[in-house]
């Protein structure tokens, strides 16, 4: 495998625990905030959508870009 595919396939793959491991956390501190706090937990889980939004369209475009190369 030459080292470009390699180093897109690890891009694929960080991404892709981000897209996993970001939602768990947010909903983790969304949670934790709220009993702390007092904040609602929606305030949370709304960032958390648009993060995972933006990870989409992130994921989309590398995508593009592996299926030009």
């Amino acid at each position: 495998m030459s080292e470009p595919k390699k180093r897109i396939r690890w891009d694929l793959a960080a991404l892709a625990t981000e897209v996993v491991l970001l939602p768990i956390m947010l909903i983790a501190g969304s949670f934790w905030l709220g009993k702390t706090y007092g904040w609602s937990p929606y305030v949370e889980i709304t960032g958390g959508l648009v993060a995972l939004t933006m990870a989409a369209v992130l994921l989309k475009i590398l995508n593009q870009k592996i299926s030009q190369d």
